[in-house]
């Protein structure tokens, strides 16, 4: 699970490992035959009624949460498996997701502010995290999610780091990732600890400010198996925001 110091959880959906991929099989071509000689007939078929098709109704989108301005759906009913709690983290034994508006990278030396020069764009944000001692990452990649889009970013600790925060509760490694100023006016930030594995996909919003999708999972091994169903629940998203 996300290992924090005061994390504030807007948004969780549970991601289920369980989930099968679905396919359709399409019908086995007919053997092809000799069409049967006919004569031509004087009078014109009568064609037969056909149906009008009835449209398919849309779904209305599921209203899921939201923060700072900030409102998001899903299109339709959440996936099976799936459900969103009042500001909190729902989640899975393996994997969650959370959507949390206005995030900063914060100080590499663990002080509780965010690290001197790094923008609040989606771009600055990947490019900073990118650079950070401590982390092993994807290249950041553009990414569109609910009418937002930004910079997509996978990064986990580097096996070799052995760096902590003297406020850790066990000293163990951790590398500070990204956090926010709450309305008590505490600093709240993620960090990652070793047997985690996250996946970023940082938005842009009005105004220079951003909103973070983030999927965590606790088993790096099985990313590849919990990302492709998190992604589908994550491109189910729409955001709404106030300008």
């Amino acid at each position: 699970m996300d290992r924090t110091i005061g994390r504030l959880a807007i948004l969780g959906a549970t991601v289920a490992l369980t989930l099968a991929g679905c396919g359709s099989q399409a019908p086995s071509s007919a053997p092809a035959t000799s069409a049967p000689t006919q004569r031509a007939s004087t009078a014109a078929p009568t064609p037969a009624p056909t149906a009008s098709p009835t449209p398919a109704a849309t779904p209305a989108p599921t209203p899921v949460g939201q923060a700072a301005g900030v409102a998001w759906s899903f299109r339709g009913a959440l996936p099976a498996g799936c459900y969103a709690e009042d500001d909190t983290s729902s989640r899975s034994e393996n994997a969650y997701i959370e959507v949390l508006p206005d995030r900063s990278v914060m100080a590499a030396d663990c002080d509780l502010r965010p690290e001197a020069g790094v923008g609040s764009s989606a771009s600055s944000v990947a490019a900073a995290l990118a650079a950070r001692k401590g982390l092993t990452t994807s290249k950041p990649e553009r990414v569109a999610i609910g009418g937002l889009s930004g910079v997509r970013i996978d990064l986990s600790m580097a096996p070799d780091w052995t760096g902590t925060c003297a406020s850790w509760e066990d000293k163990s490694p951790i590398v500070p990732l990204v956090g926010t100023f709450d309305d008590q006016h505490y600093w709240l930030f993620n960090a990652v600890a070793k047997g985690e594995a996250y996946r970023y996909l940082l938005l842009d919003l009005p105004n220079g400010r951003n909103v973070l999708v983030a999927v965590t999972t606790v088993a790096p091994e099985r990313f590849s198996d919990v990302i492709g169903p998190a992604m589908e629940i994550v491109s189910g998203l729409e955001f709404a925001v106030d300008r």
